[in-house]
């Protein structure tokens, strides 16, 4: 049952946002296939998608398949992935496949759009899909991460995007970091639901990192009052961040989407507020 997802960004499309992105399989949960559903929200709601691929779910013969497939459906836009692993998710006995992880993916990608298959045969044209790949400013290290983000570059990518950040001094530690490189970065911002989805995020969900102080916020918030509190904490985070990005990934709760609604106005004001204080 898609139709509410759909009219949703149907909504956020008149919004003003940019691109909607369609998940993978996320976290290893069971969702539709995404190829087929972005096919549907590219087409119904107008609006171009960001499509998630992940090596988790299909071998190298798979995924050279599913790329043709994109690229035929008139999808453009791919997100490589390497998937969290099969057991974090809700299907017991499913396994991870991993034939390539989302450095070999990029690589692959790109050369489709030389023309050419993993092992160098010609498709009988040229692909022109924009590469994406994951950038994690929540990593200890972020000076690897950061390592790992350029030999992407390297690869073929074009633009990343990054985990939900909760923590402002990671983001001004990460846009320093990454100031020479000539890619744009879309930074992840998630709204927090209550206490108890805060916690699961910081000590279950791999690649997310909330700061003492978020989690010392949420404490005690459930409900309505918690998504509020959740929702302060992002347009907080978005007031801070708009100077130094050109690019926001907002990834609503999936029980919650008309917080992206909230968002994206959000941003809209904080922006209208920038052009006329510099006017």
């Amino acid at each position: 049952n898609y139709q509410t997802i759909l009219k949703r960004a149907q909504q956020l499309r008149d919004m003003g946002v940019d691109a909607i992105t369609i998940a993978d399989n996320p976290v290893a949960t069971l969702h539709m296939g995404n190829l087929a559903f972005a096919e549907i929200v590219q087409r119904e709601a107008d609006i171009p998608v960001i499509l998630h691929l992940a090596c988790r779910d299909s071998n190298l013969l798979g995924l050279q398949s599913r790329l043709l497939e994109a690229h035929v459906r008139g999808l453009h836009h791919i997100l490589a992935l390497t998937g969290d692993p099969a057991k974090v998710g809700d299907t017991p006995g499913a396994t991870s496949v991993y034939d390539l992880n989302s450095m070999g993916l990029i690589e692959l990608i790109a050369k489709f759009n030389n023309g050419v298959t993993n092992a160098g045969m010609s498709i009988g044209g040229r692909t022109r899909f924009t590469i994406g790949g994951a950038f994690d400013p929540n990593k200890r290290n972020l000076a690897s991460v950061v390592d790992r983000l350029r030999r992407k570059m390297q690869n073929g990518l074009h633009f990343a995007m990054t985990q939900p950040i909760y923590d402002f001094q990671r983001f001004e530690h990460s846009v320093a970091l990454t100031r020479d490189l000539k890619v744009p970065i879309f930074y992840g911002l998630m709204p927090l639901l209550s206490e108890r989805n805060a916690e699961f995020l910081h000590n279950e969900v791999p690649g997310i990192v909330l700061s003492d102080e978020v989690r010392a916020r949420m404490k005690g918030y459930s409900n309505k009052e918690g998504r509020r509190m959740g929702l302060r904490i992002t347009h907080e985070m978005i007031d801070m961040m708009l100077p130094n990005t050109d690019a926001f990934y907002l990834i609503p709760p999936q029980k919650f989407t008309e917080m992206a609604v909230e968002m994206v106005a959000h941003i809209r004001e904080a922006v209208a507020m920038r052009v006329a204080a510099s006017a």
